[in-house]
């Protein structure tokens, strides 16, 4: 089990890279700008649509696999860093 860092973790490609990790059985931190997002998402909902990710994402929270930031000082402690554009 891999800490992964995605930056860029709230966009269509850092949510869906995030959520398939975090369900892979990795501590993943999603970073991102958008604090209205990353709150959006920590209350369980999607800020887009996203057939299919609302499963990921209910069992990403519940297993606390997946933590959702705008502090970019979590890279460090991570072993796998992905950046989404």
């Amino acid at each position: 089990m891999s800490n992964v860092a995605v930056i860029g973790g709230c966009g269509r490609l850092g949510l869906r890279v995030s959520l398939i990790c975090a369900n892979k059985g990795h501590n993943v931190i999603s970073i991102d700008i958008d604090e209205e997002k990353i709150n959006e998402i920590k209350q369980g909902t999607l800020p887009h649509i996203e057939r299919g990710a609302e499963v990921y994402l209910e069992q990403a929270l519940k297993k606390k696999s997946l933590a959702l930031t705008t502090d970019y000082r979590h890279i460090a402690k991570s072993d796998v860093v992905v950046i989404t554009l």
